[in-house]
């Protein structure tokens, strides 16, 4: 098991992974849960709420493991990227799945791991954040769903590039099993928000099926 110095010291200054990345593999984003292959990267909010969401890398696969061959990545051992809300999502705070040292700063995530996370059906949870829904004065919010999310967002939690980048030019993740260079280059996929106006109080006639349905 690596320690965190090693870790943080591979994140910054490890050479980095990036031939033949392929377009399907290394993607940050986060999962909006359940619902349709359209809407697969937006996701529906009450004004005035409080949330929160996961962080994944998806389909991670390092392609120059150790002396040079493509492997699927089995274990995480720290990232980097930065993460801002547009108007109306704010960043409450940042949770872990193990204990953590994170040198971020303003929305950026320069995190290692004490211990590597395993990845488990091709994703690996890397982060939970707390968000609140509200403070919006330069636009007017819907009252309600009514088309698809990706047609009705006026929102975004946005994943980027840390101010320094590890990677020119790239997010990056760090592959535990790999002894030879663990660095390997991200891309970002952002999540798009339709933030609605405050949920109304429920009633007997609401179901919870109605009010899960706003999620989907």
């Amino acid at each position: 098991m690596k320690s965190t110095l090693t870790i943080l010291m591979a994140l910054f200054f490890a050479s980095s992974s990036l031939a033949q990345l392929d377009p399907q593999a290394n993607t940050f984003t986060f999962d909006p849960g359940s619902g349709t292959a359209y809407d697969a990267n937006c996701f529906r909010l009450y004004n005035n709420t409080q949330v929160t969401l996961d962080f994944y890398l998806f389909n991670p696969v390092n392609p120059d493991f150790g002396t040079g061959a493509e492997r699927t990545v089995t274990n995480v051992s720290g990232f980097e990227c930065k993460v801002t809300g547009t108007e109306g999502i704010n960043i409450l705070g940042w949770s872990f799945p193990v204990p953590y040292l994170n040198f971020g700063d303003s929305g950026e995530l320069i995190v290692g791991y004490s211990e590597p996370v395993p990845v488990v059906g091709g994703a690996v949870k890397l982060a939970s954040v707390d968000l609140f829904v509200g403070n919006i004065t330069s636009f007017t919010l819907p009252a309600a769903p009514a088309g698809r999310c990706v047609n009705e967002d006026n929102a975004a939690l946005e994943i980027g590039l840390a101010n320094v980048q590890s990677i020119a030019g790239f997010t990056a993740y760090v592959d535990a099993d790999d002894p030879v260079d663990p660095l390997v280059a991200g891309q970002v996929m952002s999540l798009q928000i339709a933030i609605y106006e405050e949920q109304p109080v429920a009633t007997d006639s609401q179901t919870w099926g109605t009010l899960k349905a706003l999620y989907r």
